[in-house]
């Protein structure tokens, strides 16, 4: 009973309209790494690299830890030119050589909003929203963007698409458009511009509290499972584990997606589910993801085998 009423209260609060931010970059802790990762603007190494592509922490700089998406760690750190850098670091090997943490360290999962938004005006994207505002690309208004989180009430932390590539970084609140972040927003209008695709979901007004068990198992793949509903976007491995291979990123918000079964990473202590997913040339492939990135993770877990 008591399982049942977690569950509809759940269902009401996802059906409830979002008049701000879910998420924040305001909390964090410190720390220091004993080496020098690579730094990307976001958690994949197909992410824009800033610095010509050279970006790196500088050991043994002192950093702050926002959170973990995907085995990847968002930190931010101060440059060699004084400036400051909110970036991604991959998290397997950082966890090993980390030291001098503050007191109550917890490595947050990040949650995002991944909130399609435009620009209002035109502004410039920075990944320094700490000392300088850098810039590191220039965009205009109508530019469509990504909500992620809000960094001080002041900074949207937003990824972009340039050309085949992706880029995150911070542009000013106030520059959004298509974002309800007061109790009575103002109406706005889209500019007329020539839109530009972008990977979208529909969204599905009243996500279901429980998936049903597929109980068809096709002889000739020999695979069954249930379906799970994905609460954001799906950062895939080939294994479950953050030492596997990165196979991609699916656009899966909000829709019902195969759920075949589950492994426990003790090195991380964290769930991982593998998922069929179809991709776009139509084939299929069998890839992992955390489980943190679907709606009902607990009744998820209880349903797949182990693997």
């Amino acid at each position: 009973m008591k399982k049942r009423f977690s569950v509809l209260c759940l269902l009401v609060l996802l059906t409830l309209p979002l008049s701000c931010p879910a998420e924040t970059l305001d909390s964090f802790f410190t720390c220091r790494f004993s080496y020098s990762p690579a730094v990307y603007s976001g958690p994949s190494t197909t992410y824009f690299r800033a610095a010509s592509g050279k970006a790196q922490y500088g050991s043994p700089g002192k950093a702050r830890v926002y959170g973990e998406e995907n085995g990847w760690l968002l930190i931010g750190y101060q440059t060699g030119s004084g400036q400051y850098r909110l970036g991604y670091i991959d998290g397997a090997r950082a966890k090993d050589r980390l030291y001098e943490a503050s007191y109550g360290a917890v490595f947050k999962a990040l949650s995002f909003d991944y909130r399609e938004v435009w620009l209002a005006r035109n502004c410039e994207l920075t990944d320094d929203p700490i000392i300088s505002a850098s810039p590191i690309d220039s965009l205009r208004a109508g530019d469509p963007c990504w909500f992620l989180a809000t960094l001080e009430n002041k900074w949207a932390y937003v990824e972009v698409r340039r050309g085949a590539s992706w880029k995150r970084g911070f542009v000013p609140l106030d520059a959004l458009a298509g974002l309800d972040i007061s109790p009575d927003p103002a109406p706005v209008q889209p500019p007329a511009r020539e839109p530009v695709q972008l990977p979208t979901a529909a969204p599905i007004a009243t996500p279901q509290p429980t998936a049903e068990p597929w109980n068809y198992v096709d002889p000739a793949v020999g695979f069954s499972g249930v379906w799970g509903i994905a609460n954001q976007r799906l950062a895939t491995r080939s294994g479950p584990s953050v030492h596997d291979e990165e196979t991609g990123i699916y656009y899966l918000q909000n829709k019902p997606v195969l759920v075949l079964a589950r492994h426990y990473d003790p090195a991380t202590g964290g769930w991982w589910v593998k998922c069929r997913i179809e991709r776009e040339d139509g084939t299929v492939a069998n890839l992992w993801t955390a489980v943190q990135r679907f709606y009902n993770q607990e009744w998820l877990l209880s349903e797949l085998p182990d693997e």
